[in-house]
């Protein structure tokens, strides 16, 4: 259980890339969760993360009407942990060519 963040790009299908959700990491108590779009850091009532210390995973909460007021179809994503001391990457997901989950159906 280190300091760091989790950062998880999400794209909607014909618009590529619209938002990342920051999570900074801490060894003890709340981390602090943002939505960024753009280069704006935007407020989003439901946005959440959790941490599950003991097996080591996070679970990222993203209200549909958060991303584009709900207006889409399919997401996909990307993750990328950093150390944040240095900013350094850590690791990434998925690990394949593209460096995208496949398609998900909003809902």
């Amino acid at each position: 259980d280190h300091r760091g963040k989790v950062i998880l790009g999400v794209g909607v299908r014909g618009q590529g890339l619209v938002a990342r959700v920051v999570s900074f990491h801490k060894r003890e108590g709340d981390d602090r969760v943002i939505l960024v779009t753009g280069d704006d850091k935007t407020a989003c009532d439901g946005l959440a993360s959790t941490w599950d210390r003991d097996a080591a995973q996070l679970r990222l909460r993203l209200p549909s009407r958060c991303l584009l007021d709900g207006d889409y179809t399919d997401v996909r994503a990307w993750f990328l942990t950093e150390g944040l001391r240095d900013g350094g990457d850590v690791d990434s997901a998925p690990d394949n060519r593209r460096g995208w989950t496949p398609w998900v159906a909003r809902g």
